[in-house]
């Protein structure tokens, strides 16, 4: 659950401009040693330009500041107590639900002037494989969620939101014909579209899937690029593992220091090779992240 910086250029014109910034820390949970990360939250920014970053914090702590500081009443159905690493900076706040809850579905509904009252969302688990229904609540406020004939017609030539839902209903339900529909997605022009697909065939084709999401590391959108790196996390597989690795010869050294929390998230031989590589990193922040991942694991550097 995290997202790559982007448009930094934007957001400092709007800040400009006279939109107020607000910076709220939490302190989520004290360290068990002097010498571990501090647990902390920062949320600022406005509707149209959130900015969230966390280092392991509850995801419910990271929902809830956003929701203290966008007025939204959130009624959550399902347990949020995981921990998350989340860097999403100036994204509008539809974007940034979307990508604090890929694992969930949800409704979000914002008032329509912000006003006093921001609006509500209600979060809830995702669909029942076995019955192949969504919650009463609808993803997106799609009306007919549960239809997949549908849900393939809207993505196939709907409007941009149309294909939004398409998309998410796919992604929660997966289905042979969702393949297809998924991997012609990953070439949308709406890169929230593009995410979601992304989310897709990594939740329900992780074999066949790894080389299009693989394929998306190389997106023009950070958000999209970071919901692949993610996806070949939870895939975990020898080649998702491999297709991870190949950031390690990236120029950029976001993406070097990415792919090693990535690689430090799977369990595997082939990924702690590869952590061992990253310890020998020209930059010090990549070279102390594989190491910590190297030391949680028993491992010499």
């Amino acid at each position: 659950m995290r997202a790559i910086p982007r448009r930094a250029s934007a957001g400092t014109a709007r800040a400009a401009a006279g939109c107020a910034l607000l910076f709220l820390l939490l302190s989520a949970g004290i360290a068990a040693d002097r010498g571990a990360p501090e647990r902390s939250v920062t949320v600022g920014g406005t509707r149209e330009s959130l900015t969230v970053i966390a280092e392991e914090a509850s995801l419910h702590d990271v929902l809830s500041y956003v929701a203290h500081h966008q007025r939204l009443a959130v009624e959550a159905h399902v347990a949020l107590d995981e921990a998350v690493r989340v860097e999403i900076v100036e994204q509008p706040l539809p974007r940034v639900i979307r990508r604090l809850l890929r694992d969930y579905n949800f409704t979000l509904v914002l008032d329509p002037d912000g006003g006093s009252r921001g609006g509500r969302l209600w979060v809830h688990p995702r669909a029942d494989a076995a019955t192949r229904r969504l919650p009463q609540a609808e993803l997106f406020g799609a009306s007919g969620a549960d239809d997949r004939d549908a849900a393939l017609q809207r993505l196939a030539g709907g409007s941009d939101a149309e294909r939004l839902e398409g998309a998410a209903v796919l992604a929660a339900w997966g289905g042979d014909d969702a393949f297809v529909a998924l991997a012609d997605a990953l070439a949308d022009t709406n890169p929230d579209v593009r995410e979601e697909a992304v989310v897709g065939l990594a939740d329900h084709f992780p074999d066949a899937g790894v080389p299009l999401v693989g394929a998306a590391l190389a997106d023009g959108d950070g958000a999209v690029r970071e919901a692949a790196v993610d996806a070949l996390a939870d895939i975990g597989s020898e080649a998702a593992v491999a297709a991870l690795a190949a950031l390690l010869d990236s120029p950029d050294t976001e993406r070097r220091r990415r792919a090693v929390h990535a690689l430090g998230e799977v369990e595997s031989a082939a990924a702690t090779a590869w952590l061992r590589r990253a310890a020998t990193d020209p930059d010090a922040r990549v070279r102390d992240t594989a190491r910590a991942y190297l030391e949680e694991r028993g491992q010499p550097r």
